[in-house]
C-alpha cells in the first residue's frame, strides 16, 4: 500500500511540475517572444514609414508617416511594459535594462527629432537624423530585441530539458518501484504461501482432501506430517482423526457389550419363558390334583355324613332295643 501511495504521489508530482513547465514556457517564454516580436515589427514599421516621407515628402504622405510612427510608438510602449510584467530571468532584466536605455535612445535622438524635422517640413534634416542617429541607435535596439528572443528561446529549451530530465528520473524511479514492487509482492505472496503451509502443514489440496475424508467417516486415511509439526492443520486433523478413531473404538465396544447384554436378556427372557410355562404347567396340574382331591373329599364328606347318619339310626334303634329290653 505504501509503495503504490509513493508510485501514485510521484506519479502526480511529476503530472504537476510538468504542467507548470508547460504553462511557463506559453506564459514566461512563447507570450514574451510574440511580444518582443510584436516590437520588432512596430519598430521596422516605423524606420520604413520614415523613409516612406523621405522618399515622398509630401504633406499627405508626411502626415500619415507621422501618425503611423507615433501610433506604433504608444503601442510598443504597451507591448513592452506587458513583457515587463511577465517572470524575468536575472540575465534577462540585464538584457531588458539594456534595451530599454537603447529604445529611449532611439526615440528621443533619432525618431522624434526625424518625426519633428519631417513635419516642420526640413526632409534633409530628417534624412540626416536617420543616417546619423537612427540606424546606430537603432543597431543595439535590433540586438537587443534578438538576444531578448534568444534568450526566451534558450530559457525554453532549458526548462524543457529540464522537464525531459525530470521525466526522464521519475520514469525510472517508477520503473524501480514497479521492479520492487512486483519483487515485494512475489516475496510477499512467498511469505504468505509460506505461512499458509506451516499453517496447514501440507499443501492446500491434500489438507482438504484429508478434511473431506475425515468429514466423511473415513478415519484410515494416513495423515503424514513434518517433523516437528505440532501445530498445523494437519496435525490438528491427525489428532482429531485419533481422538474419533478411540470414540469409535469405545462406542464400538459399548454397542458390543450392549449387544451381547442384549443376547444374554433375550437367553434369560426365553428361559424364563421355558421354567414360567413349566411352572404353568405344574400349576396346571396340580389344580388338577387339587381337584380330583377335592372329589375325593367331597365323596368322603358324603360317605361320612351317610356313616354319621347310619350311625345316628343304629344309635336310636340300639337305645329303642334297650328301652324294650328293660
Amino acid at each position: 500500500m505504501a509503495l503504490l501511495t509513493g508510485m501514485g504521489g510521484m506519479g502526480l508530482f511529476g503530472i504537476a511540475r510538468s504542467n507548470e513547465t508547460m504553462k511557463s514556457i506559453y506564459e514566461d517564454r512563447m507570450t514574451p517572444i510574440a511580444q518582443l516580436g510584436e516590437i520588432k515589427a512596430l519598430l521596422l514599421r516605423n524606420r520604413l514609414a520614415i523613409a516612406v516621407a523621405l522618399v515622398t515628402p509630401t504633406p499627405e504622405v508626411i502626415a500619415a508617416s507621422a501618425q503611423t510612427v507615433e501610433a506604433n510608438m504608444q503601442e510598443i510602449g504597451k507591448v513592452y511594459d506587458a513583457y515587463l510584467a511577465t517572470v524575468l530571468t536575472k540575465e534577462e532584466e540585464k538584457l531588458a535594462r539594456a534595451f530599454t536605455e537603447s529604445r529611449r535612445r532611439l526615440l528621443e535622438e533619432g525618431l522624434k527629432p526625424a518625426l519633428a524635422a519631417l513635419k516642420a517640413g526640413n526632409a534633409s534634416e530628417a534624412q540626416r537624423l536617420v543616417v546619423e542617429k537612427i540606424r546606430p541607435l537603432y543597431a543595439p535596439v535590433g540586438s537587443g530585441i534578438e538576444s531578448l528572443i534568444a534568450l526566451q528561446l534558450e530559457v525554453a529549451k532549458r526548462d524543457f530539458a529540464a522537464s525531459e530530465a525530470r521525466y526522464a528520473s521519475i520514469h525510472a524511479a517508477s520503473i524501480v518501484a514497479l521492479v520492487g514492487g512486483i519483487f515485494f509482492a512475489g516475496l510477499f505472496g512467498w511469505v504468505l504461501v509460506r505461512s499458509i503451509g506451516r499453517q496447514l502443514g501440507a499443501e492446500p489440496g491434500e489438507a482438504a482432501s484429508v478434511a473431506q475424508s475425515v468429514a466423511a467417516g473415513d478415519l484410515s486415511t494416513p495423515i503424514i506430517l513434518k517433523p516437528g509439526d505440532t501445530t498445523s492443520l494437519m496435525a490438528q486433523l491427525k489428532s482429531m482423526q485419533a481422538s474419533l478413531a478411540q470414540v469409535v473404538a469405545v462406542v464400538r465396544q459399548g454397542s458390543e457389550g450392549v449387544a451381547t447384554a442384549s443376547a444374554e436378556i433375550a437367553q434369560g427372557n426365553h428361559d424364563l419363558s421355558a421354567r414360567t410355562e413349566q411352572q404353568a404347567s405344574a400349576l396346571e396340574e396340580t389344580a388338577a390334583s387339587m381337584e380330583e382331591l377335592s372329589d375325593t373329599v367331597s365323596r368322603n364328606a358324603d360317605s361320612a355324613a351317610l356313616a354319621n347318619q347310619l350311625a345316628t339310626q343304629a344309635a336310636r334303634v340300639a337305645r329303642q332295643g334297650g328301652d324294650v329290653v328293660a
